[in-house]
């Protein structure tokens, strides 16, 4: 994809996508192969090329199938590049499962029955290389400081309904405003539009579904000095509950070491703070090393007496770190009218929850392909200077409004699927016969089957839509 510092001089726009991470760009991208032309898409984004952090590093199959309808290439590149993993499990520290998610179990279903582990930061270099052959340019750095309605542009014409203005002063007039702006989206928050639990509206607290010792989280992505750990699985991501709180681990690419400038493997790990110490800003090597011995596997440990190799594994580097709390919301509405214009909200723009079971950064995904069909539609169809007074516009944006609907009911079904999952691991820190009684039912075939269904995002079929009069 082209970058560029500059706004285009001509600063009306048929469609605005603000944020430029997985769900922006897959957005473009699946306008752009529907049809829409790359100079009715501007896409902004507040960071600077190369700033964006890793997040995310799980693609499931139901998010692979949906890509391969826009973009093929990308989804072959992402095979070639990531590390293709067997499943998700709850194991004792001594690397014992204690459930078994394994995805091999669909390949009646998929031509994907895996996870590919891969860094965000290469999941968005392959889309902005498709992007980019597309014709689609985005522009950074563009922060967004506020939206409104366009009172000075009557009708339906280019230039339309909203104007969002820039940090730098520059506005952009545009029909479409599409927030991928993520959980603390200017967007959604310039619509008036709430964003909450939805169990709990208007708290912001943590989720009742969360142990108090398990609402803080630290990910990071480390190298090991040598002797390496030996027990970490090449294709697992492992969650680890004991009842000091949850560890997280997961192997990453080799091109995200090259990312990081290392040969060495790179992993991504994940543990809980409980409420009663203080969560840094940034985990150091030292940071890590305590809370691997306090709740990871045995066998990483950096403490000779706990670790059954005799050998201490020591963190030679961190590469990246964050933290944040383990909480879940959605936006009221997805879609929201304002004037002549209209708002769509992808991603954690619209929705975010635990990162059990890697669920996110695909939900977004999906969202952004849905999207890109249904809207591409409606532009190709009422583009130009079609008067918005018709009875035939107005069917067509309620198709749209429908589709919003239907992604938000999907939000809502994965974050109850994550609440389970935080449930499960909750219950395996505080009770060792919960943790047997799981361990029993995950032997049955049709519980394991069940397990990677949900997980997969199989049943999303984003892809298949056809008429969102049925919806």
């Amino acid at each position: 994809m082209s970058t560029s510092t500059t706004l285009p001089s001509q600063t009306n726009t048929q469609i605005l996508i603000v944020g430029a991470g997985p769900t922006g760009l897959v957005t473009a991208i699946s306008l752009a192969q529907h049809g829409v032309s790359p100079q009715d898409i501007t896409v902004v984004d507040s960071l600077r090329k190369g700033e964006n952090s890793s997040r995310a590093t799980v693609i499931h199959a139901g998010t692979l199938e949906a890509l391969d309808a826009i973009s093929s290439t990308s989804v072959v590149e992402i095979l070639r590049i990531g590390i293709k993993g067997i499943g998700e499990y709850l194991t004792d520290r001594h690397g014992t499962p204690i459930f078994k998610s394994s995805f091999p179990v669909l390949a009646s279903y998929t031509k994907y029955p895996f996870f590919v582990a891969l860094s965000q930061a290469i999941t968005e270099r392959i889309l902005v290389e498709r992007a980019e052959e597309l014709g689609i340019v985005v522009h950074r750095p563009f922060k967004v400081i506020g939206m409104m309605r366009n009172e000075e542009a009557g009708g339906r014409g280019r230039g339309g309904g909203l104007k969002v203005t820039m940090e730098s002063g520059q506005v952009i007039t545009t029909n479409y405003v599409i927030g991928a702006d993520g959980a603390k989206s200017m967007i959604r928050e310039s619509a008036e539009i709430s964003f909450g639990d939805p169990n709990h509206p208007g708290s912001t607290a943590p989720s009742d579904y969360v142990h108090k010792d398990l609402d803080r989280m630290i990910m990071a992505d480390v190298s090991f000095d040598p002797p390496y750990p030996s027990g970490i699985a090449p294709d697992i991501m492992a969650m680890t509950p004991s009842d000091k709180g949850l560890f997280l681990t997961l192997p990453l690419d080799s091109d995200t070491g090259r990312l990081y400038g290392t040969e060495d493997p790179v992993y991504r790990i994940g543990f809980t703070i409980p409420s009663d110490r203080e969560a840094p800003s940034y985990a150091t090597k030292e940071c890590i090393e305590e809370y691997i011995n306090r709740q990871g596997p045995y066998f990483m440990s950096s403490d000779e007496k706990l670790n059954p190799s005799g050998k201490s594994v020591r963190i030679g580097k961190v590469h990246w770190s964050s933290r944040f709390r383990l909480r879940s919301a959605v936006a009221d509405t997805f879609s929201k009218r304002i004037g002549d214009g209209i708002v769509l909200l992808v991603g954690d723009a619209g929705h975010i929850h635990p990162p059990a079971g890697g669920q996110g950064m695909n939900l977004g995904i999906r969202d952004s392909i849905g999207l890109g069909k249904v809207l591409a539609e409606h532009v190709k169809k009422f583009g130009g200077d079609y008067g918005r007074e018709s009875e035939e516009f107005e069917v067509g944006m309620k198709k749209l409004e429908a589709y919003a609907a239907s992604r938000r009911e999907r939000a809502l079904k994965v974050i109850g699927l994550t609440k389970v999952l935080v449930k499960a691991a909750t219950g395996v820190v505080a009770s060792r016969l919960f943790a047997w009684g799981l361990g029993m039912i995950s032997m049955l075939p049709l519980v394991q089957k069940t397990a990677a269904w949900n997980m997969s995002g199989l049943e999303d079929k984003v892809v298949d839509i056809k008429d969102m009069d049925a919806i």
